[in-house]
Formats: C-alpha cells, structure tokens, sequence
C-alpha cells in the first residue's frame, strides 16, 4: 500500500486550505486508489513565519519511511516554504 501525505498551504487564515485538500484527495484517489492518506495544512504569511506548523511532518514521514508520496496543490504552495522546509525543526529562521 502506498501511503500519502498532502500538504496544502495558504498566504492567509481568509483562505481556504480545505478546497486544496478536497482536490488533492480527488487526485491521490485517481493515481493512488488503495493509498492510504495523510494531511497536513499551514497558513504561511512571506512575511511571518508564525504560522509554519505543519511543514516538518510530511519531511520527517518520509525520512522515518511512513510516507511514499507527498503531494501538493500548487508547486508555488512548496516554494512558498521553500525556506521553511530547509530549516531545522525549532530553528529560527536567519533574516
């Protein structure tokens, strides 16, 4: 079985992340019908970092061998937290 992460991602707590995890549930049900299926959403603003949570699970599932997949609505969601997802867990970022 292959096990899935979806990571979604929004610029503000005004959007949405539920609408990129509606459709990237449709998707991973298309290309991977018997997955099973992990989620994880962060509202990150290009200016605070405040709202960086969910980053680091899908990274560390994938190091620990307990997610195959991660899949994202948008590339630009990924890049958006290029940053995060290249810090250490706990680590403030550098400015």
């Amino acid at each position: 079985m292959t096990h899935v992460a979806l990571y979604a991602c929004v610029s503000t707590d005004r959007q949405d992340h539920e609408r990129q995890i509606r459709e990237l549930e449709e998707f991973v049900g298309k290309e991977y019908p018997d997955a099973s299926v992990e989620r994880f959403a962060d509202v990150i603003s290009g200016t605070d970092d405040k709202g960086v949570v969910e980053y680091h699970r899908p990274r560390e599932a994938v190091a620990d061998g307990e997610v195959d997949v991660v899949v994202v609505h948008e590339l630009s969601r990924l890049q958006q937290s290029q940053l995060y997802w290249n810090q250490p867990k706990g680590r403030p970022l550098s400015t």
